[in-house]
């Protein structure tokens, strides 16, 4: 802290970690022996793992102003969390580890982000959405086949999973764009000539 003052005061721009509040992707840390995720992907992904549980509970219990909060609380805790994120990754402030971990760690944050982004969303998308219509409308050709509840179910999952999809495609379209940044690209169509 000292040659950091000291430093500061003969015109020298402390340029390491702690000062750039740089953010790891990905790191676990040790607390009383016990292991805890604390990277900026771990972390956005355990809110959505829980945004996935919640979102399993029966149609009956969501229909409750505890479950309404409860979900509402989760889906900006969710949004808060990916727009830092995001703001870190735009600066620059985000580690992804060494060389051979770079693209894997990469690949994962904006995987997670995604998935982020779809379940804030989904979550603001009215009721019926056009996607949740248009699938209905194929589900319920077939009256009598399905029961009510379970109809109802899979046309949530049905939209929830082309959500999913675009996040996905979105993923990609992300990693490929910094690909082409980090000049990787030559070095991606390289490995992809050996393999074959």
């Amino acid at each position: 802290m000292r040659e950091r003052d000291r430093a500061a005061r003969m015109g020298t721009r402390d340029t390491s970690d702690e000062a750039l509040n740089i953010v790891s992707a990905e790191m676990s840390i040790d607390i009383g022996g016990e292991k805890r995720e604390v990277g900026a992907t771990q972390k956005l992904q355990k809110l959505i793992d829980e945004y996935q549980i919640l979102v399993q509970v029966e149609e009956t219990q969501q229909e409750t102003p505890e479950y309404k909060k409860k979900m509402s609380t989760l889906v900006d805790r969710i949004k808060v969390r990916a727009s830092y994120v995001e703001d870190k990754q735009r600066l620059n402030r985000i580690s992804f580890g060494n060389k051979e971990e770079r693209a894997v760690q990469m690949a994962k944050l904006y995987e997670t982000l995604a998935l982020a982004q779809m379940v804030v969303a989904d979550r603001h998308v009215p009721k019926m959405s056009v996607l949740e219509d248009r699938l209905g409308k194929i589900l319920f050709q077939k009256e009598n086949t399905l029961q009510n509840k379970r109809r109802a179910r899979q046309v949530k999952d049905a939209s929830w999973n082309a959500l999913r999809a675009g996040g996905f495609a979105a993923a990609g379209g992300l990693l490929a764009r910094e690909i082409q940044e980090l000049g990787l690209e030559e070095k991606v169509r390289t490995s992809e000539v050996l393999r074959v």
